[in-house]
C-alpha cells in the first residue's frame, strides 16, 4: 500500500513483484487487502492508507495479530522523511536504512529499504511488467561508458533537487554519462 492510496493500481504495484502473480514467497503468503481481518503479521510500508474513505481522520488498525508480529518498513532516507518515536514504538519491529539517531527502536533491523520497483511500472496506462517478464528479459544494452540512476524529482522541501542538480552538473562535465531513473528513462 502506498501512503494515502489504496486502489487496484497500487495493489498491482506490489503483486507484480511476485513470480506468476502468486503472492507467496517461501512459506509466507502476502495479502494486500487493507480490510483483511485475519493475519499472522502486519507489515506497514511507510504508513497505512488514510481512512479508506471513512472520514478525514487517520486510519486505526485493530490488530489481528500480537503486537510483536508487526513490522514497519521505512521508505525514504531521514533527509526526506522522519518518523516520530511514538509512531514507531507501536510496532514490534522496524526495518530501516535510517541512522540510529533517527530510528531508536529496540528491534531495529538495519538494511536497505524495501523500495517497490519502478522498473516495468507503467505511468501511461500501459500494462505493468511483472516479475516473470522482467526476470526473463535480456538486459538493456548500455550505449555509453558511464551511467547513473537519478530520478527527475526536484522537490524543494527535500534534498531531491540537490541530487538532480548534482547529476546535471556531472552530465554537463561528462557528456558520456547516461542517466536512468523515474521520469528519465
Amino acid at each position: 500500500m502506498y501512503r494515502g492510496i489504496y486502489n487496484e493500481e497500487s495493489r498491482m504495484g506490489w503483486i507484480r513483484q511476485f513470480s506468476s502473480g502468486e503472492t507467496v514467497w517461501g512459506n509466507c503468503r502476502f495479502s494486500f487487502d487493507p480490510d483483511l481481518k485475519t493475519y499472522d503479521w502486519l507489515v506497514v510500508y511507510h504508513d497505512l492508507p488514510t481512512n479508506r474513505g471513512e472520514g478525514t481522520g487517520p486510519t486505526v488498525e485493530t490488530l489481528a495479530c500480537h503486537r510483536k508480529n508487526t513490522l514497519h518498513v521505512t521508505h525514504e532516507p531521514s533527509s526526506i522523511t522522519t518518523y516520530g518515536q511514538a509512531y514507531l514504538a507501536q510496532y514490534g519491529h522496524v526495518l530501516t536504512s535510517q541512522e540510529p539517531s533517527c530510528v531508536r527502536h529496540p528491534n531495529r533491523i538495519y538494511t536497505h529499504p524495501g523500495f517497490p520497483w519502478y522498473y516495468g511500472r507503467s505511468f501511461s496506462g500501459k500494462p505493468f511488467l511483472g516479475y516473470d517478464q522482467i526476470a526473463s528479459a535480456q538486459p538493456k544494452a548500455k550505449s555509453k561508458l558511464l551511467s547513473t540512476v537519478c530520478s527527475a524529482k526536484q522537490q524543494k522541501h527535500t534534498v531531491h533537487w540537490r541530487r538532480y542538480d548534482f547529476t546535471q552538473k556531472i552530465k554537463a562535465a561528462i557528456p558520456e554519462l547516461e542517466i536512468f531513473g523515474h521520469g528519465v528513462q
